[in-house]
């Protein structure tokens, strides 16, 4: 008896359940089969809300192709392009310098000493006349200065290690006029020309041709006042340097040092007569 009520219930309970499906699924068929007229009528509830989210995502991916956006978007390619040449760049800088022997510090200085280059190179090309010329050189030089931290000084530095070469005094006629802007800049005199002097030293042994023109650029620079310190000349030429080169240079400016002693002296003379 028990069993046959488990057995009544158990179909009783399971009715109930296949009938609910059956129930659904007419409830689902019903809902499926709207007529097309009744769709407009009907509220369609997270999917309006889907179809609009779906709007706004192609809103967001629209192209804008008005002139001032398309510059924008090239601005931005060339910027991602440049950084991506300045590192591959720097990757072959730091290549170059090992396979050279160069450290980090000097390849900083060649870098600095070929955007002194490019800079001058650059107003020579843009500049109609001298005027705008030493105008744009400074600017380029200031913007190197401010970009990399550096004095007057040791633009002179730069100038020397990347323009200068063997034919130092061409180039340093054709720009008097900005080395004396930059002298102009520089705080303590005496110390810039001590700087010059080991600067002509370090370009002599750089370029060995220029050994016997080591005269004429010392007195380039006495004549246009960029070293025009008598007592600073001679102390360097008197001083035994430890360096062949250093013995080298000077005896090679010699000829110069004597003729500005003499100069010295016939001007002590005419002194002495006129009183």
């Amino acid at each position: 008896a028990k069993l046959a009520k488990q057995r009544s219930n158990g179909s009783d309970a399971a009715a109930p359940t296949a009938a609910a499906e059956e129930e659904d699924e007419e409830e689902d068929e019903e809902a499926t089969n709207v007529p097309a007229s009744e769709l407009k009528d009907r509220d369609i509830g997270t999917f309006a809300t889907a179809a609009d989210a779906d709007d706004d995502e192609d809103e967001e991916w629209s192209v804008d192709t008005s002139a001032k956006a398309v510059a924008e978007r090239l601005k931005l390619q060339e910027s991602a392009y440049n950084k991506v040449e300045a590192a591959a760049q720097a990757a072959s800088d730091r290549r170059n310098a090992e396979e050279e022997g160069l450290d980090e510090f000097e390849l900083q200085k060649r870098k600095v000493s070929e955007q002194v280059k490019a800079a001058l190179e650059k107003a020579e090309e843009e500049a109609d006349d001298d005027k705008e010329k030493i105008s744009l050189g400074v600017k380029g030089l200031m913007a190197i200065a401010e970009e990399h931290d550096l004095q007057p000084l040791d633009l002179f530095g730069f100038f020397f290690d990347g323009v200068l070469d063997a034919n130092a005094l061409v180039t340093l006629k054709a720009n008097t006029k900005l080395l004396q802007k930059l002298y102009k800049a520089t705080p303590n005199k005496k110390k810039t020309q001590k700087f010059l002097l080991v600067q002509v030293e370090a370009l002599v042994g750089r370029v060995p041709e220029l050994m016997k023109k080591t005269p004429s650029i010392l007195k380039y620079f006495y004549d246009n006042d960029l070293l025009d310190d008598e007592e600073t000349l001679f102390a360097w030429h008197d001083k035994v340097s430890k360096k062949k080169l250093g013995r080298a240079v000077r005896e090679a400016a010699t000829p110069f040092i004597t003729w500005l002693k003499e100069a010295d002296d016939e001007s002590s003379e005419e002194e002495s007569d006129e009183e």
